[in-house]
């Protein structure tokens, strides 16, 4: 494969994607930053909040008919969470969101017909209530949320006292600016990682390994001297076994079983080479770990697992013989 033609087809799949996706995410990030400046904290209590189902039934309904992509729905549902919404309603609100939208039941009703649509549009909605019900017990120990209300501003809201509108479109501006400071970094990864699956799968790859080093120091412990944080380069080993992980989480759920994902970085215990297949690694690649653990790591590495594979099965219940 050659390399710039390889480049320049990874450069067109992601212009191509990026001009449908990032319009509707920049949207949606408009929307949510509108909801968290004009939409007071009692009326998400009152429709996002609480035990009736009929409000879990609105919220997903409404998700439903939103029409925008998966990755729009996250802004909205964290501008509903932070100005109030509790978990299962934004679960619920997310969820439906997700698994269909105004096109997509359009193009039903074209393909399929009308009643097609209502049982798409009932599934969505099905599909958020179980979800938001199921946040409750999953995410018991979530912490509550952590939006920063502005003191005193739904008391004026209350009280007929509108702040001035200048201040308030200000407000909005700056909240939409810093969410797409926020989520951009992902969205533009995401977007160039589906352009190297894809890419990747077009013109025979064999696979792919991931990663190779990175110039984060988020990563670094407290203890690293400022000197020592600061020297350029790329770094490898366990500072990097976090993103290494995230990466070939993202790949292996685009490429499937179409392209092996060989996972890299980080990998020094047995736990780690855990991890990393368990986030869809399909081989396993060492470099760093040789220095600290020695020339057998690998061996130790695939007896550990073997040993670890042996006791999960031995645990397990055997199923029970036909009679």
């Amino acid at each position: 494969m050659n390399a710039a033609t390889a480049v320049s087809s990874m450069l067109r799949v992601f212009g191509d994607s990026a001009l449908d996706v990032v319009p509707l995410f920049l949207l949606a990030i408009f929307i949510g930053a509108l909801i968290e400046e004009f939409v007071s904290e009692r009326f998400i209590a009152r429709f996002m909040t609480g035990r009736n189902p009929g409000t879990m039934l609105l919220g997903s309904f409404v998700g439903a008919l939103i029409p925008l992509c998966t990755c729009g729905m996250v802004p909205l549902a964290v501008a509903l969470r932070r100005r109030g919404g509790d978990l299962k309603h934004t679960f619920g609100f997310l969820t439906a969101g997700a698994a269909v939208s105004i096109p997509v039941l359009l193009l039903t009703w074209r393909l399929l017909g009308p009643s097609w649509v209502g049982i798409r549009l009932l599934a969505s909605m099905a599909l958020g209530l179980l979800a938001g019900y199921a946040s409750v017990f999953v995410l018991r120990s979530a912490a509550p949320r952590s939006a920063e209300t502005l003191a005193g501003r739904d008391e004026v809201v209350e009280m007929g006292l509108t702040p001035l509108r200048g201040s308030r479109f200000r407000a909005v501006w700056r909240c939409f600016l810093g969410q797409v400071r926020e989520y951009a970094p992902w969205v533009l990864v995401s977007l160039a990682l589906a352009a190297v699956v894809e890419v990747s799968l077009t013109r025979g790859a064999a696979g792919l390994i991931a990663v190779n080093t990175t110039i984060a120091r988020a990563s670094l412990g407290t203890d690293i001297a400022p000197a020592l944080r600061a020297e350029p380069g790329g770094l490898s080993g366990r500072p990097l076994r976090a993103r290494a992980l995230e990466v070939v989480r993202v790949l292996a759920r685009l490429a499937g079983d179409r392209l092996p994902i060989i996972g890299c970085g980080g990998i020094a215990t047995v736990d780690d080479a855990r991890r990393m297949l368990d986030a869809g690694a399909a081989l396993l690649q060492l470099y760093t770990g040789f220095i600290y653990e020695g020339p057998l790591l690998a061996r130790h590495l695939a007896r550990g697992l073997s040993a670890a594979a042996a006791k999960a099965a031995a645990d397990s219940p055997l199923p029970s013989a036909p009679r």
